[in-house]
Parts: C-alpha cells; sequence; structure tokens
C-alpha cells in the first residue's frame, strides 16, 4: 500500500502535465491567431499571380519568348504609359496657365514645350516602373528593361530640370531688366554654374541607380580632393577667379575692355576663362587667374564719349571771320541733342606753317563706335557749313581723335586712332 507522501507526488505530476498541454494549445491558437491577423505573415498572392488569374487559362501557356498574358499585359503598360504621358503634358499645361496668370508673364514656347515633353515622360516612365512587376517577366528581360526605364525616368527629371531653371531664368530676366551687371554677368554666369548642378546630379542619380553607393564614392573624392586641389592650382585660381569677377563686377558681357595688350569685347564668362573677341574679329581665351592679378581698363563703364575735332584755316583770315566762324559750330554743337551740353570747346587754339588751329572739342551722350561715326559725320559738315558761311577757307584736314579710347558695338569694325 503506497504511503501517502507517493501519493501527493504523482498528484503534483499529474497536474504539471495538464498545465503544460493547456499552455502548448493556448500558445499554438495564440500563433495561429496572429498569423491571421498580421498581413506581412499572410500568405497573400503577389501581384503578378492575381493579374495572371485575371486572364482564362488558355493564355497562360508559353508563347514566343513569353506567355500570351504577359505580351497583354506589356501591351497594357504600353497604352497606360501613353495615356500617363498626354496626361503630365495637360497637367504642365494648366500649371503654366496658372503661372501665367499670377505671375503676368507668359513661358517662352521652346521653354513650355520642354517643360511638357519632360512632365509626359517622367510620368510615362513611373507608371512603367510601378507596372513592370505585374507582368512577372523573366530575369534575363526585366533586369535590363528596369535599368532602361530608370535612366530614362532620371534623364527625363533632368530635362524638367533644366526647363524649369530656363522658365525662372526668364522671369529673372525680366525683373534685373536695365541692370546691366545683372542681365549680362549674373545671370549668365549663375545659370552655368545651376546647369552643371543639374547635370552633375542626374549623372549621381544614375549612378546609384545601379547600385553604386554614391555616398562611398564622393567620401573617395574628398579623401583624394588634396591631391587634385595641388595638380590642379592653375584651375582653381582660374575659378576664384570668376568668382571675382562675379563679386568685384569689373566688367560684363558686352563691355569693350582692355588688359595689358588685349583690347576687345567681352563674350563669354566660364568658371575657368574669359573669352574677347577684338576688333579685328578674332577671339583671344584669358584665364580668370590673370584678372585677379591686372589692370582692367572697361571703356563700356564710360559715362560718356569725348571727341576732338581740330580744324585748319588759312593764316591770312581776317580775326572777325574767326570768330564767327567758331560762334556758328557753337551754336551748331548746342541744338544737336546727341551732343552733352557741358564739356563744349569751339576755339582758335594754335597756329602753324598750314594754317589757323580751330579745336571743336564735344562729348557724346552715346558710347558706341556708331554713334561715334554718326556724330562725327555730322560735326564734319558742321564745319564745312560753317566755313561756306562765313566764307573761310579750310587748309589742310581735319584731324579726329576720340578720347579717351573707343568702344565697338560690331566685331571687326575699324577702330579710331586714340589721343
Amino acid at each position: 500500500m503506497p504511503s501517502s507522501r507517493q501519493t501527493v507526488l504523482k498528484w503534483f505530476v499529474l497536474r504539471s502535465n495538464r498545465a503544460r498541454a493547456v499552455a502548448a494549445l493556448l500558445l499554438a491558437g495564440i500563433a495561429s491567431l496572429a498569423q491571421d491577423i498580421n498581413p506581412l505573415t499572410t500568405s497573400e498572392p503577389s501581384p503578378a499571380v492575381r493579374f495572371r488569374d485575371l486572364f482564362p487559362p488558355a493564355m497562360r501557356d508559353t508563347g514566343f519568348l513569353l506567355m500570351t498574358w504577359q505580351w497583354l499585359g506589356l501591351i497594357g503598360i504600353a497604352v497606360a504609359c501613353w495615356l500617363a504621358s498626354r496626361l503630365g503634358r495637360i497637367l504642365m499645361s494648366l500649371v503654366l496657365r496658372a503661372r501665367s496668370r499670377v505671375m503676368g508673364q507668359p513661358t517662352a514656347l521652346a521653354t513650355a514645350k520642354q517643360l511638357k515633353r519632360a512632365s509626359g515622360w517622367l510620368t510615362a516612365a513611373g507608371v512603367a516602373l510601378e507596372s513592370l512587376p505585374y507582368v512577372a517577366l523573366p530575369t534575363w528581360l526585366e533586369g535590363p528593361m528596369v535599368g532602361v526605364l530608370r535612366i530614362f525616368g532620371i534623364l527625363s527629371l533632368i530635362m524638367l530640370a533644366w526647363a524649369i531653371w530656363e522658365a525662372a531664368s526668364e522671369h529673372l530676366a525680366q525683373k534685373v531688366s536695365g541692370e546691366k551687371r545683372a542681365e549680362n554677368l549674373f545671370l549668365p554666369f549663375f545659370g552655368k554654374v545651376v546647369r552643371s548642378l543639374i547635370v552633375i546630379a542626374g549623372v549621381l542619380a544614375i549612378v546609384a541607380s545601379f547600385g553604386y553607393n554614391v555616398g562611398a564614392l564622393l567620401a573617395g573624392l574628398g579623401l583624394g580632393g588634396l591631391v587634385i586641389a595641388l595638380a590642379a592650382k592653375d584651375s582653381v585660381e582660374n575659378v576664384f577667379g570668376s568668382l571675382t569677377i562675379i563679386f568685384d563686377m569689373p566688367f560684363a558681357i558686352g563691355d569693350w575692355i582692355k588688359i595689358g595688350t588685349v583690347e576687345g569685347m567681352v563674350q563669354e564668362i566660364n568658371l575657368r576663362s574669359t573669352r574677347i573677341r577684338t576688333g579685328g574679329d578674332s577671339l583671344i581665351t584669358l584665364p580668370n587667374s590673370t584678372l585677379i592679378k591686372a589692370s582692367v581698363e572697361n571703356m563700356g563703364a564710360r559715362r560718356f564719349l569725348g571727341i576732338k575735332i581740330t580744324a585748319k584755316v588759312a593764316l591770312d583770315t581776317p580775326k572777325e571771320r574767326i570768330l564767327s566762324f567758331c560762334e556758328v559750330v557753337r551754336k551748331s554743337l548746342e541744338s544737336n541733342e546727341a551732343i552733352r551740353p557741358d564739356g563744349q570747346f569751339v576755339r582758335a587754339t594754335g597756329l602753324s606753317d598750314t594754317g589757323i588751329e580751330v579745336t571743336v572739342q564735344f562729348n557724346l551722350a552715346g558710347t558706341g563706335y556708331s554713334d561715334e561715326l554718326r556724330e562725327r559725320e555730322n560735326v564734319t559738315l558742321i564745319i564745312l557749313e560753317a566755313a561756306e558761311e562765313t566764307q573761310i577757307h579750310l587748309a589742310g584736314s581735319l584731324p579726329v581723335t576720340s578720347m579717351p579710347g573707343r568702344p565697338v558695338e560690331a566685331p571687326g569694325s575699324a577702330l579710331p586712332q586714340v589721343s
């Protein structure tokens, strides 16, 4: 007969076994319930399977390279991309109309076409990338197609960003209209900088789309930056020279300047160099580093153009006729609107073996070479008419000089002599 101690032990063993069984059942039930509730643990069919099940079994047989339902899916994606492209163009057209109403300035036709085209292409690329998993293409075909679509989408995004900057540049150009320095220096320079940044960002995005670590690549470039900077010391100096031009603004595009022995019109300002078109129509490229140390004479910054003409009359001309001649010329200059009222000078200033020198000096309101040619002709005719009116005989020729320099408006034009 078992003792009371053995009976108690058997009872505890039976109770513990039952407790383990109940606990196991509870855990199994909780796990089953969690699997039914949590969508991450459910065995949902993939998008490709759901799309395939929409077609009858006869279309699930393998045809030429792909199944029939896959070919139909690709055709559907092509149609969806076309519709998405049209939708993107329409939405961009609405945005451009709203912009024109708000800013009161229509977008240029070429820029508007580029914006619409880029928007359509970008929308189509996005629809294609989102729809392609539903077709479940083979790996040998899906990988290249996804890569091409990503590159196409990034290029479309670059094109869109480029067009947006062009539209912004048009708005800025209207705002700074009349500001010569901003219009001819800041906008062209920063336009090139922004376009370069857009292209660089696009290249990095394409590299990242192939799975490369762009951050590690940039870090590697940072480590080698010191070596590159030392090797490209002149290039760094040229960049600082371009920044000097931007912030100091010694000249702008379209100005006639003189730097050392180089003289001509500024045609282009880049990060590395400045291009100058000379009077002989040759193109000279100057490194921007030379502009930091060189002295720049800017003819385009002049407030007016001073011209001096020396006429000679016969030595036996009476004093009264000379004074009358000077007075007629002076009144004609005062009535000319192209000549500034200040700085006019008509006097008999010297004697020579060939005659009495009469100096006609005046300042033009315009500083262009065409202005100088026109007024030089007008003043020469005025001198001839005054000589005829006062019955004075002109001796020798009419030396004409410009003071202190000469600008030019058209490359290749003849240049006047500098006094």
